[in-house]
């Protein structure tokens, strides 16, 4: 983000006007704070802010105690490290402690000095998809990618016969508009998934 401020904040010393997404409103919507607009229509997550270098992992084993021993990934506020989906991100079981802190010290380790704020732990919830997992056990899920701007709402895919062949209804304007729409942003966009259990769709990030 700080590219982003350098970009914003060098046009308007040149006196630039500019209705361009503020930096404040780029930031909080780049980092994980736009999970607090989402509530409703994304999976359970917890945000917990910490210092790699001094982890407290007994109260993160407290603060994932709302999880039960269901399924869930890590990643920071901005990435996630889900190409090393075994060993660096996927949680099988949120109450096995031991797993919680060899996962989350893998995913510090190659975050490196890109690690941003904190960690975000969220539900992991079964997605519908065409592909096999690879050899560290990730597999693409399919999703849409739809572009916000206001209460126009912009749909974009490359897995069009994965939607097709799985029957997978893309949600209306009107519903993403109604999810989305305490983003405090002129512009985003937004991830849906599509779980196999047939609730509907979901917002990933």
């Amino acid at each position: 983000d700080q590219e982003y401020k350098r970009l914003y904040y060098g046009f308007l010393k040149e006196g630039a006007t500019t209705s361009w997404i503020k930096y404040e409103q780029y930031r909080n919507v780049h980092k994980a704070g736009y999970l607090y607009a989402l509530k409703s229509k994304t999976p359970k997550y917890k945000i917990i802010l910490i210092d790699p270098n001094d982890i407290d992992w007994e109260s993160i084993s407290q603060e994932l105690t709302e999880f039960g021993s269901k399924p869930i990934m890590v990643k920071d506020f901005v990435k996630s490290q889900k190409y090393y989906w075994d060993t660096a991100c996927f949680i099988p079981n949120a109450s096995d402690l031991d797993n919680v802190k060899k996962i989350v010290t893998e995913f510090l380790r190659l975050q490196g000095e890109s690690f941003d704020s904190g960690l975000v732990f969220r539900e992991v919830l079964d997605l519908k998809s065409n592909q096999i997992p690879s050899k560290n056990g990730y597999a693409p899920v399919v999703e849409v990618r739809v572009f916000c701007k206001g209460r126009n709402m912009f749909v974009m895919t490359n897995q069009l016969n994965d939607l097709i062949d799985l029957k997978i209804r893309i949600p209306s304007s009107y519903e993403i508009y109604e999810a989305v729409n305490k983003i405090d942003s002129p512009f985003f966009t937004v991830d849906i998934a599509f779980p196999k259990d047939g609730s509907d769709w979901t917002i990933l990030e």
